[in-house]
């Protein structure tokens, strides 16, 4: 969230230890780290199910861009073959899972055996979690995370990771921000298309589109590089600041309800206050059934109805 505040308002700070979970970090940010932060961002893995898992330490070895670490001594990570449960060679690529049992992995979903079931497969070393990523273990053991696999893209025979992708957009000096996703082809299956949000001072057009592709294409391979590039004005990303891909799919609709949206960004107290929610006893209550981006209603002391359209305000006044 630091990067994204003016170069003028970014605080001067000095950290002994820095630590990033949730999104690949890229040369940009890594470099980013060291000039702002003082010091090396150190790269951590996990998920709900089995927490921290995978680490990078700065003061044992230099970070590398795109390697998220190694399995944090105790815990069993690696590359295998989702089907069969066999561990995968050197750079290729397969699911990221943990082996079991693990200290810190789930006993099972609350009342769903089934699902439970399926995150697991049996191999020839034992059962292994699947943590439903997509990795790869480099010849020195470090891993690296492709992307989710619902995220990674197919095109042509070839599978593309967004994250590698976006981490080169984010390179060119006009982007900001940048989310890469696939694109429905007749020819190649999908190609790659990027959403980006330009920096202050560049204007989006199919000059600077261009010229983004043709940055990427020269510094990736052949296939990688976005075959549509278009321009927004914000990204949609979680708290957390991780980006919602899923939301690129349904962007047309999301831009028929822009000035719903704008609405709810500009005011600080913009409060959405359907029946049947009930009490309000933390300062912020989410309502997940309001699209394209969730609405959040805040509690101020007063709360105020902001008039939404027929369609969505139906699916605001439902229960929860």
């Amino acid at each position: 969230m630091m990067k994204l505040l003016p170069e003028a308002d970014t605080p001067e700070v000095r950290l002994r230890s820095v630590a990033s979970g949730g999104e690949p970090l890229g040369a940009e940010l890594i470099e980013w780290g060291h000039a702002t932060l003082g010091g090396a961002i150190n790269e951590f893995y996990g998920q709900t199910e089995c927490n921290m898992v995978v680490s990078s330490c700065a003061v044992l070895e230099p970070p590398l861009p795109g390697r998220m670490g190694r399995p944090v001594p105790g815990h069993v990570v690696d590359v295998i073959d989702a089907a069969t449960g066999i561990r995968q060679a050197d750079e290729t690529e397969g699911a990221l899972a943990v082996l079991s049992p693990d200290p810190v992995m789930f006993i099972g979903y609350w009342q769903n055996p089934e699902a439970t079931r399926d995150k697991f497969v049996e191999g020839p070393d034992g059962k292994w979690l699947l943590t439903g990523d997509q990795g790869v273990r480099d010849a020195e053991g470090r891993l690296r995370f492709v992307g989710r696999a619902d995220d990674v893209i197919g095109s042509a025979g070839y599978r593309i990771g967004p994250a590698e992708v976006e981490d080169c957009l984010l390179a060119h000096q006009a982007v900001r921000l940048a989310g890469v996703v696939a694109k429905p082809d007749p020819l190649r299956g999908a190609v790659v298309a990027a959403y980006v949000v330009l920096k202050d001072g560049y204007v989006g057009s199919d000059a600077l589109a261009d010229d983004i592709a043709s940055f990427v294409k020269s510094r990736l391979a052949a296939h990688e590089y976005p075959r549509v590039v278009r321009f927004i004005n914000g990204m949609p990303l979680t708290t957390t600041g991780k980006i919602i891909r899923s939301l690129y799919g349904r962007w047309p609709r999301m831009r028929q309800q822009q000035s719903m949206l704008q609405r709810m960004d500009e005011s600080a107290e913009a409060l959405i206050c359907p029946k049947g929610v009930g009490d309000y006893p933390s300062r912020e209550k989410r309502l997940p059934r309001i699209e394209p981006w969730n609405a959040w209603m805040v509690w101020t002391g007063e709360l105020r109805q902001v008039q939404l359209s027929s369609d969505v305000a139906s699916r605001a006044s439902q229960p929860t």
